[in-house]
């Protein structure tokens, strides 16, 4: 017998902001809609509103839970090919979602939460940063321009595939990270 067929508050609280997330990915804040978020995550109105006062309070909370994820599964990339281990990293990042919700978050109509999202995708940028960092030193490259904005770059890229990411077009998007690391490598001194 399951004594736990019963959520529990955190559980509840979870399902609310994973419904919300996937709300927001998929068709930004304008999408959001406490009736939809209730259904999609199995819950009452009610109950949203015992964990959140109100909309604007979910989707900071969804912006908190989102950059908190991308944290969560940044670690080290593993040891041999730097290139594979920053695409194997990138793509996981791409089918989560996180980095897309942050930047239709960053487009909210309340200024509160799009400044956090903002906040959100700036620690996203300076990860990402460190990872292009990460690689240029594990192949022993010294780019003839300043890597800080080799860095700002590949953030820029980053950004765009996470906002127009398709699972069906992951060859391609690779395809289009792996010639941004030739440029980059070619730059090299």
């Amino acid at each position: 017998m399951n004594l736990r067929a019963v959520p529990d508050e955190q559980e509840n609280r979870e399902g609310i902001l994973e419904a919300t997330r996937r709300q927001v990915e998929r068709g930004g804040c304008g999408a959001v809609s406490l009736g939809r978020v209730a259904a999609a995550a199995g819950v009452s109105k009610a109950l949203i509103h015992y964990h959140f006062s109100d909309k604007q309070q979910l989707l900071s909370a969804v912006v908190v839970e989102c950059t908190r994820r991308i944290e969560d599964r940044a670690g080290a990339l593993p040891s041999g090919d730097p290139l594979a281990a920053f695409w194997n990293w990138l793509e996981e990042e791409l089918e989560q979602g996180d980095m897309r919700a942050l930047l239709q978050l960053a487009r909210a109509e309340d200024d509160e939460v799009q400044e956090r999202a903002k906040t959100g995708l700036a620690e996203c940028r300076a990860l990402v940063r460190a990872r292009v960092v990460y690689v240029l030193d594990a192949l022993e490259v010294r780019p003839a321009i300043p890597v800080v904005l080799l860095a700002e770059v590949v953030a820029t890229l980053v950004d765009g595939l996470a906002a127009r990411h398709d699972p069906r077009r992951a060859r391609e998007e690779q395809n289009v990270v792996d010639a941004l690391w030739l440029s980059l490598i070619a730059l090299a001194e």
